[in-house]
């Protein structure tokens, strides 16, 4: 989009949002405010004082962030930790620092599809 266009579009939708706000009858626009300001009184009294904005007591928030640690690593333990467990790559972490600290044209790399796809052609035919 150009910037005209931008720039009518934001003018007709300030335009438009301004004539419907003027539509809005006075006890609605009267009942928004009231509404307004009681979240906005609700949520600086709710992070000022003994508690979390959500409403928690202020001491909950500890032992929910340690049972959710206990959980991660539970879950964790659970899988990784199974008798058998082994990675299904077989590629090590060292083949890839040995590649991306290689000197080479990485046009080869980008293209290897297309070079095992030659190879399989010359040697079936």
């Amino acid at each position: 989009m150009n910037k005209t266009f931008e720039t009518k579009l934001a003018q007709l939708s300030q335009q438009t949002f301004n004539q419907k706000l003027n539509e809005i009858d006075d006890d609605v626009l009267l009942r928004l405010k009231q509404s307004r300001l009681k979240a906005i009184n609700a949520a600086s009294h709710a992070t000022t004082g003994n508690s979390i904005a959500l409403g928690f007591p202020a001491w909950l928030s500890p032992i929910s962030t340690a049972t959710a640690f206990a959980s991660v690593a539970l879950i964790a333990s659970i899988v990784f930790l199974q008798p058998g467990f082994q990675p299904e790559t077989n590629i090590s972490p060292l083949d890839d620092i040995v590649l991306l600290s290689a000197n080479d044209d990485f046009e080869l790399y980008e293209n290897l599809d297309f070079y095992i796809w030659l190879e399989n052609e010359d040697s079936a035919s």
